[in-house]
């Protein structure tokens, strides 16, 4: 029995076939030399698989309070370098645990994921991605973002608006209400 220890350089994926093929050659004492390869043989078909996810980054808007209930959102999603890519059609996203379309473009380094949502209503929302490389690795991005469509209301206090003051300055209170 012979051992050896093979060092890839990198993961499998972009190799013809998706694997590196091994070829082994033992020879005996006459010299006659068997010859066995990973291009006949699946058994010496050497396989690497990265094991690090894709990394998925929320360009815009940050979390937090938006102003529009169908918000522009837009992510990225990059693989390491020399890993096996992003699978783009593994891109996923959910608002609120419910499924939304989203597209997905290449673009540098990786891939946009661009999504809009529309008619969200006021108050608090949950935006979730995942997103795989194609040897399976999984990222998922969570944002929380809160609607506020709606102006805050101001009661101001005191005096009838049209008087006419000769003091340098003037104390105005009221209320400001937001019902979000």
């Amino acid at each position: 029995r012979y051992e050896g220890t093979i060092t890839p350089t990198a993961t499998s994926r972009h190799q013809p076939g998706g694997y590196y093929p091994i070829t082994v050659e033992a020879t005996n004492d006459t010299g006659i030399v068997s010859t066995a390869s990973g291009t006949s043989l699946s058994w010496l078909r050497l396989r690497v698989l990265e094991a690090m996810p894709p990394v998925l980054t929320l360009v815009s808007p940050s979390e937090g309070y938006i102003t529009t209930s169908s918000p522009a959102i837009l992510l990225t999603a990059k693989d390491e370098a020399g890993g096996s890519g992003v699978d783009p059609g593994s891109v996923a996203a959910a608002l609120d645990g419910v499924p939304v379309a989203c597209t997905v473009t290449a673009a540098a380094g990786g891939y946009q994921v661009s999504l809009q949502p529309q008619g969200l209503s006021e108050g608090p929302h949950r935006l979730t991605v995942t997103v795989s490389d194609y040897d399976g690795n999984q990222a998922e991005l969570t944002a929380a973002y809160i609607v506020d469509t709606v102006p805050p209301e101001l009661e101001l206090d005191g005096q009838d608006a049209h008087v006419v003051v000769d003091d340098a300055s003037v104390t105005i209170s009221g209320r400001v209400r937001d019902l979000t």
